[in-house]
Formats: structure tokens, C-alpha cells, sequence
């Protein structure tokens, strides 16, 4: 959650939740997060010489439900 909030993909004052997250090979890392009563993505490469943070996108409506 710190890197999130350095990053200022979230605030102090958000309620965050990991719901799921795996590696996705080549060092890239994908997890789904339960921010504010709402399902978002995001998609981090952690290689030193690629370092890349894809910004949290929000998850479509029908993949919502049940959160």
C-alpha cells in the first residue's frame, strides 16, 4: 500500500483490500484490489532495468458484483 500511496494511485483516507494477485512471469505482477467498495486493477513490472507501474484502472460492471 505504500508504493500505492508514493505513486498517488491512493490517499491516506482509502479503504484498500487486496482481493487477488499473482505473478505473471517476466517479473510483471497482477492484482485486483478492493479500493473504496469498488474492484480496480493494476499491473506492476518490478525489473530494475523496466521498472513500470500501470496506473489502477477500474474493473468493468460485471465483474463488481459479489465484491
Amino acid at each position: 500500500m505504500d508504493l500505492l500511496k508514493d505513486k498517488r494511485l491512493i490517499s491516506a483516507r482509502d479503504t484498500v483490500r487486496v482481493v487477488s494477485g499473482k505473478a505473471d512471469g517476466g517479473d510483471v505482477y497482477v492484482l485486483a484490489l478492493h479500493i473504496n467498495g469498488a474492484c480496480h486493477y493494476l499491473r506492476m513490472d518490478s525489473s530494475s532495468s523496466a521498472s513500470r507501474l500501470i496506473p489502477l484502472w477500474l474493473a468493468p460492471a460485471d465483474e463488481q458484483e459479489g465484491l
